[in-house]
């Protein structure tokens, strides 16, 4: 999962505790790792790469639409 706060912040936080929970819901079949600080792109950039499937999953606000 991409996304464009620093490491620390409230919703990367947030989204690592969530990704923690789904592997222990589901034995550890998955996991889902968090890029945090923009090291895969702007909130421009992150949904134009979901959009051609280079990365899984990004949060975006209705503005960068």
């Amino acid at each position: 999962m991409a996304e464009v706060q620093p490491a620390g912040y409230s919703t990367v936080v947030a989204l690592q505790h969530m990704g923690d929970k789904l592997k222990q819901a589901i034995n550890g079949r998955l996991e889902m790792r968090v890029y945090a600080g923009g090291v895969l792109g702007d909130e421009d950039q992150t949904p134009q790469q979901v959009h051609l499937s280079l990365i899984t999953i990004c949060p975006w606000r209705s503005t960068t639409l």
